[in-house]
């Protein structure tokens, strides 16, 4: 639509850039956010690209790897029509790939209710303390989930503050942490380590 200046990009120019990103996007426990994800082309992507790095051979933990790989990737579109479209296309992705594993007792409802929390309509420029997002962390031994929710502050400010250094310039590296500004005191700090925020990538800033 003129009114949101929409432009869809095309599949092949989403798999060259998918290409370039890779091989972080396709890892199940990697986290993608797409500020402007329209109606998911470059979500349906990598979705399935991480899917196919889950065994499906006797694999006791098919349902939790599934579900994991779904809550890694977060998208924000200022349509509702586009996230609801792009939640059904997620869906079917997932639905068509768990109907090969014969035993998979993942429901529809239980895939719904992760896009619910992760594909949501809002402003990624202007509702920065209203939109948020849940980091769902997997336990293995228990069959469950630690779930732990974050504004969109929350996680620019974390990662705002997150370096990676190398073993080749860990001096370097430090100093330059250290002379991050310290993070506002009047807001509250996040429940979890910021470990798992630094991971949240922006693949695009623009477009869809």
């Amino acid at each position: 639509m003129k009114d949101f200046g929409e432009v869809f990009t095309p599949e092949s120019i989403v798999q060259q850039m998918c290409d370039l990103c890779e091989p972080d996007i396709s890892v199940i426990d990697k986290k993608v956010f797409e500020p402007t994800c329209g109606n998911g082309n470059f979500l349906v992507e990598i979705l399935r690209r991480k899917l196919r790095r889950i065994n499906q051979v006797d694999n006791p933990r098919f349902d939790l790897e599934v579900i994991w790989s779904l809550s890694n990737i977060y998208g924000v579109d200022i349509q509702s029509d586009n996230v609801q479209e792009a939640r059904q296309r997620l869906e079917s992705v997932v639905l068509d790939f768990i109907a090969k594993y014969q035993g998979s007792t993942l429901t529809r409802s239980t895939i719904a209710a992760i896009l619910e929390v992760t594909i949501v309509v809002g402003d990624t420029l202007r509702d920065k303390d209203t939109l948020h997002f849940y980091d769902f962390q997997p336990n293995f031994d228990t069959g469950s989930f630690e779930v732990t929710k974050y504004s969109l502050r929350d996680i620019e400010r974390d990662y705002a503050n997150c370096r990676r250094i190398s073993l080749a310039d860990v001096s370097d590296g430090i100093a330059r942490i250290f002379s991050l500004p310290d993070k506002p005191k009047s807001k509250p700090e996040p429940l979890r380590s910021p470990r798992h925020n630094s991971q949240l990538m922006l693949l695009k800033r623009g477009g869809r």
